[in-house]
């Protein structure tokens, strides 16, 4: 639509609903990060606590091993968090929309 307008008033609404949309995009995947941290503390701690009332369990030892195993698996994309390519894509559609806008009023 963009292309077929030629960066006209007519594309400034779609400019306007993109930013929206990656601004809405940020926020929601920040929050989302924010409750999986939550979650995964939380089952650190009862990992914690089942080491201690049951320590035949071994599940400490098993947790490093199932690391270990997952990181020889995907030694790259273990350093890649999934939050930073969400992010990188919303940022990305918020960078083109506010260039889009700020052509249209031009």
């Amino acid at each position: 639509m963009l292309v077929v307008s030629n960066f006209g008033s007519q594309t400034l609404p779609l400019a306007l609903w993109m930013l929206g949309i990656g601004i809405y995009g940020i926020v929601a995947t920040l929050k989302l990060y924010e409750r999986s941290q939550f979650h995964i503390l939380r089952a650190r701690k009862l990992r914690a606590r089942l080491d201690i009332l049951c320590p035949d369990a071994q599940e400490e030892e098993l947790q490093h091993l199932a690391e270990k195993e997952h990181q020889r698996r995907y030694p790259l994309l273990m350093h890649i968090r999934l939050n930073t390519i969400w992010i990188g894509l919303h940022s990305l559609i918020l960078a083109l929309s506010m260039y889009d806008a700020l052509v249209s009023i031009r």
